[in-house]
């Protein structure tokens, strides 16, 4: 797998693919995925591991597109990743911390409409959680003008998650839906191809193989691992320290992280803290890391984040993406705080805990030592 940076202009994306298909006149494309990191963690695990699985059967080249400190999503599935060195193709640096997004230049989007569900058609740096750029996608016309001009016979289309909301197809057919088959997901060898309901009828072998297309999200993601990593001499703790202004019933209560912090200084363990947009006081120690420049633009680069998580033996966080891309990305053991037991996608119910006393059992069974 080759990773090759590029810079944020469409028209270098063009050039490079432009290059690739007179090698490759059949090669597959995956385009990124937009929107909530929790669903991205599911669709990259789902969609596009049977897309890759599928088309690398046939020997195809496979590329995949990313923004900066997203090629984890695509190491497993491509034979090489472009990875723009931005959070966004071209834009206006004052536009960055816009809070409302015209949303009218979206091509399928009724001026009537007041949904919450299209995409932004800028960056955004702000840290209100619920902006379009961050909920919704990303949209910038002249790349899916572009991927329109190369006329590709395999691609993933650019997809938009947002809640229960997807928004895909080319930019002369787009399509949002809260029924995933409902939506063109993009095309294989020529022909559009979707999710389809078991009902029907249609065979499996007409588009992916090994994997039932269906009502669900095709693969289970396992969200939730534990006793991955059994090298107990590893002192490594990572947390994602959740703090935002909404949905503040799956943050990381304060007694949480402030009992982390104090048993590893008490036992020496280093504790590698990830800070959200909200920040919180963390106390001065040798044993306390906290990574708060790992960003561009208040976007996170979450390579920086697996690669430092692959070297804890746990993982502490809460209910959201971030745990998800822990569980699913790394080989720390998870533990997850959840106000309340079965809340989204977390379905395994021994490394959840909901207070510190309980915080501290599953890490003392864990590491069978004393707790101070």
């Amino acid at each position: 797998m080759i990773v090759i940076k590029i810079d944020n202009n469409p028209e270098t994306f063009l050039q490079i693919m432009t290059l690739f298909k007179k090698e490759h006149p059949n090669l597959a494309f995956i385009s990124y995925i937009g929107g909530e990191i929790g669903f991205k963690v599911i669709l990259y695990n789902s969609l596009i591991y049977n897309f890759s699985n599928f088309l690398r059967a046939q020997n195809k080249l496979i590329i995949g597109l990313c923004f900066i400190g997203n090629t984890f999503f695509l190491k497993h599935y491509c034979d090489i990743i472009l990875e723009v060195q931005d959070i966004a193709f071209t834009y206006k640096k004052e536009e960055l911390y816009d809070e409302i997004t015209d949303l009218s230049y979206f091509p399928i989007r009724d001026p009537a409409d007041s949904s919450p569900y299209f995409p932004a058609n800028k960056p955004y740096a702000g840290s209100n959680y619920l902006h379009p750029f961050y909920k919704n996608g990303y949209f910038n016309r002249r790349y899916e003008e572009i991927l329109l001009e190369l006329n590709l016979s395999n691609i993933f289309f650019t997809y938009h998650c947002a809640s229960h909301w997807q928004t895909t197809g080319d930019l002369n057919n787009l399509h949002t839906s809260t029924e995933m088959w409902d939506i063109n997901l993009g095309k294989i060898n020529n022909q559009y191809y979707r999710i389809v309901p078991k009902e029907k009828l249609i065979e499996i072998n007409e588009i992916c193989k090994d994997h039932t297309l269906n009502h669900s999200l095709i693969r289970v993601v396992s969200f939730i691992k534990f006793n991955k990593n059994n090298d107990k001499s590893n002192t490594n703790i990572a947390v994602w320290i959740r703090n935002t202004t909404n949905d503040t019933s799956r943050n990381l209560p304060e007694s949480i992280y402030s009992t982390l912090f104090d048993f590893c200084i008490q036992t020496k363990r280093h504790l590698h803290i990830f800070l959200d947009w909200q920040k919180v006081s963390v106390p001065e120690s040798e044993y306390l890391h906290v990574y708060d420049n790992l960003r561009v633009n208040n976007s996170f680069l979450f390579d920086e984040f697996v690669k430092i998580c692959n070297k804890s033996y746990l993982f502490i966080g809460c209910d959201s993406g971030t745990s998800w891309i822990a569980a699913n990305y790394t080989k720390a053991n998870c533990l997850i705080f959840s106000s309340q037991w079965g809340y989204g996608q977390i379905t395994n119910p021994q490394p959840i805990f909901h207070n510190k006393e309980q915080l501290l059992d599953l890490i003392h069974k864990i590491y069978h030592t004393s707790i101070v």
